[in-house]
């Protein structure tokens, strides 16, 4: 940990609200009481603080956003107005910051001092978003020094203006549209068309329905976002025509979906839509030809069916087998015989899995498959067809912190993380040693739904008391609720995934969550 000890190369305050890694690697905090540098050779941190007696130095203490661009400046937005330290000056020991503040009497001034996000397009325009409107940043001329900013405000005349003038945060897109996050909803600007577009596809989702719990999520590979709505059924939503299919189990017509409570989606690299259900509804396939299901159901006296009716996780490993967990063991799904191989609990079997409620499936950067139960992990081996379990040792500190597992995730360093209801794990794969994480290292919560891992390596985590953001590289965690804009604090188990082009989305009982990294650099 590093906190605020009054030691001049400690970090300058323990409230940190940016992080930020520029072109040549270092690391820039920025907290409210001045922006640190911080060198990883000796952990100690440089300051940099307003002097009202020095006109070149940080405009403000209150530091809200960090971004380096493509050409090695750093931006800094402040609670008093956005700062630019230029790649030529950023390792001076009294660098010269240059200040860009709003001016009554000039339009073309910055439109409010206080800075909530930055962006830098793929163009290499940047955007500043304020309490008080959009920013468009031009060069007045040759002279790089000179800005001009061009403003977009809401306009309650023209519908396609900016939904609302606090702008919480700006991302691009693949595509190039800009993404503009308001007080009062979402705006995207389309380059080509550079007129602001509202996206309430929330509202238009949930419509008709009851509540706007989110169970499961999946994107697909041509787009399509797939939710399970707790008790109400699939969800298929276009983002691109904004288009909505909802499907529902139907008495009258055996092929509808064969129960509305949806826990699991998995798309198979085959383009199968696969459905796992609760309530004893089965696993289900989706016919997207005709639009019917194909209905899989446990059959006690048919070891090949599936070993139980209740479907809590769906998970395809990289040899494109579908692996299945229920409330009653683990299947591997036969494509070739359309059958099911199970795997369950055996009391005399010291090698066979360790419980039959399986809660979590997950895939490593070795191969290995790693099952989560309601008492304990399993790695299974699968050459012998053994299951090697990791439990709870309350003598053992380097063991997991529970046994119930609701979260799996393997990262790119090798690593397995472990959610539980009592806090994150990190397993040391080639070690057999497991760190733990609470609320004392600075999570919301214990219960952790959810792990994605975003590009930066950063871990994203549901919980019961928001969003929370792991940086594992200095231990540290950011927090995010309601007051950040999330529509809810609390998060489903399992409902959470990230697109192929970054974005991640998480289901609570209150909605979906869904952004891009970009938002929190």
């Amino acid at each position: 940990k590093y906190s605020n000890s009054k030691e001049p190369d400690c970090i300058s305050n323990n409230t940190v609200a940016a992080i930020a890694e520029d072109k040549s690697g270092q690391l820039w905090i920025g907290t409210n009481d001045g922006l640190n540098r911080f060198n990883p050779e000796n952990e100690n941190f440089t300051w940099y603080k307003n002097d009202s007696r020095d006109p070149n130095s940080l405009c403000d203490n209150s530091i809200t956003f960090l971004y380096p661009d493509k050409s090695g400046a750093l931006w800094v937005g402040t609670n008093n107005g956005l700062d630019k330290l230029l790649p030529d000056n950023i390792n001076n020991i009294s660098p010269v910051f240059l200040h860009y503040k709003n001016d009554p009497q000039n339009i073309n001034s910055l439109s409010n001092n206080h800075v909530c996000s930055i962006l830098e397009s793929r163009a290499g325009v940047i955007w500043v978003g304020t309490q008080n409107g959009l920013n468009k940043i031009v060069p007045k001329s040759s002279d790089r020094l000179q800005l001009a900013f061009i403003r977009y405000y809401k306009n309650i005349n023209d519908p396609n203006s900016l939904l609302d003038n606090w702008v919480h945060s700006v991302i691009e897109d693949r595509s190039g549209i800009i993404w503009v996050g308001t007080h009062n909803g979402i705006s995207k600007l389309s380059p080509k068309k550079n007129r602001f577009l509202p996206f309430r596809f929330q509202n238009n989702i949930f419509k008709g329905l009851n509540n706007k719990s989110i169970s499961a999520i999946y994107q697909g590979g041509n787009g399509i976002l797939w939710l399970g709505a707790s008790d109400e059924g699939l969800i298929r939503f276009d983002n691109k025509n904004g288009q909505i299919v909802h499907y529902e189990n139907d008495p009258n017509n055996p092929q509808s979906l064969s129960n509305n409570k949806v826990r699991s989606i998995l798309e198979d690299r085959s383009g199968n839509l696969w459905i796992g259900t609760i309530t004893g509804g089965g696993l289900n396939l989706l016919d997207r030809t005709n639009n019917k299901f194909v209905h899989y159901f446990n059959d006690p006296h048919n070891p090949s069916t599936i070993s139980n009716n209740i479907i809590l996780v769906l998970y395809e490993d990289r040899d494109g087998n579908i692996w299945v967990g229920t409330f009653g063991g683990l299947n591997k799904f036969d494509k070739k015989n359309n059958q099911f191989i199970r795997y369950l609990n055996d009391p005399k079997d010291a090698n066979s899995l360790c419980n039959d409620n399986i809660r979590a499936i997950c895939e490593d950067v070795f191969g290995d498959l790693w099952i989560g139960t309601n008492n304990g992990l399993d790695k299974f081996d699968r050459k012998t067809k053994n299951f090697i379990h990791y439990s709870v040792n309350s003598q053992n500190p380097n063991s997991l912190s529970s046994k119930i597992i609701i979260s799996l995730y393997g990262d790119k360093a090798g690593n397995l993380w472990i959610g539980t209801f009592d806090g994150l794990n990190k397993l040391d794969i080639k070690k057999g040693i497991v760190k733990r994480y609470g609320v004392r290292d600075g999570l919301p919560n214990e219960v952790i739904n959810g792990i994605l891992e975003d590009d930066q390596d950063n871990l994203w985590l549901s919980t019961n008391k928001g969003l929370s953001k792991f940086n594992p590289r200095i231990m540290a965690f950011y927090n995010y609720d309601v007051n950040d804009g999330l529509p809810g604090n609390e998060f489903n188990v399992g409902a959470c995934f990230k697109s192929k082009d970054g974005e991640m989305f998480f289901g609570g009982v209150n909605g979906i969550n869904a952004f891009n990294i970009r938002l929190s650099q």
